[in-house]
């Protein structure tokens, strides 16, 4: 395995910067046959990573934390998950402030990968602003991973990234961005004609775009509030893919972001 990974670092604060990979850094024949441990933040970015590197030789990928029903913007690593942490040669995480771990644990010469650093996709704000601007914190908008196109663009930088460490293998990758994509694009759309407005947090903003459901329809709420009687309560019943654990695979992620949809689409029957 000739991955770029000896003078290949990056030059970031934790989660808020990019990757940059040395034009000689090519692993001593020494470490040919090393299996590099490749660490995930939590199951969408597990689910995401596992299915981008799938047979490719030498790596292995493992979800690092567990499911946190209270999330991750505030979560500390408990002792077991920062002894872990050491251990991560690559850790894959959202960043952008959807994680707030401590990078002190990982090992100065582990490589980060942020998925939200520098890209284009948190782009919700307007539908966010639009339909509920009181009620809505900044972290709502991080979600992207929980539309149909958001997966498809992570899955896109996955792909590049993994690459452009590793071009021996770039077949692979690119073979399995296919497979990844073509299972996300197997989802029926169809035109959405609901009369009510629909009840939904703030999260699933990024599903309600490629849905192609405008402001008018969305009504983003917590779970106190009281509803205006034309409006269909989905809060609560579209499943956020974070509590889900290592056992659960790429498969278990697309069949959620299925049913998601589909009971979008029963609201309006």
């Amino acid at each position: 395995m000739k991955l770029k990974f000896v003078s290949a670092f990056l030059t970031l604060c934790f989660f808020a910067g990019a990757l940059f990979i040395g034009e000689n850094s090519n692993i001593p024949a020494a470490q040919e046959n090393k299996t590099y441990n490749i660490l995930a933040s939590c199951f969408p970015v597990y689910a995401l990573t596992e299915t981008i590197t799938k047979k490719v030789p030498g790596l292995s990928v493992q979800m690092l934390t567990l499911p946190r029903q209270e999330g991750y913007t505030e979560y500390e690593f408990s002792d077991w998950e920062t002894v872990y942490a050491n251990s991560a040669d690559i850790f894959v995480c959202f960043g952008e402030g959807f994680e707030n771990f401590d990078s002190s644990c990982l090992n100065e010469d582990c490589i980060i990968i942020t998925l939200l650093a520098n890209e284009d996709l948190l782009n919700t704000e307007t539908l966010i602003n639009h339909a509920n601007p009181d009620n809505v914190a900044p972290s709502d908008i991080y979600h992207v991973y929980l539309s149909d196109e958001g997966s498809i663009k992570l899955l896109s930088k996955l792909s590049k990234a993994f690459i452009s460490a590793d071009p021996k293998y770039v077949e692979m990758y690119e073979a399995n961005l296919e497979y990844a994509v073509g299972r996300i694009e197997s989802f029926e759309h169809k035109d959405y004609e609901c009369n009510k407005r629909i009840a939904i947090e703030p999260a699933f903003a990024y599903m309600m775009n490629d849905a192609g459901i405008d402001t008018d329809h969305v009504f983003f709420a917590d779970d106190d509030m009281v509803l205006p009687e034309d409006t269909v309560d989905l809060r609560g019943k579209l499943d956020m893919i974070l509590d889900m654990d290592s056992s659960f695979t790429f498969e278990d992620y697309v069949n959620t972001l299925r049913k998601n949809y589909s009971l979008l689409y029963e609201a309006e029957e």
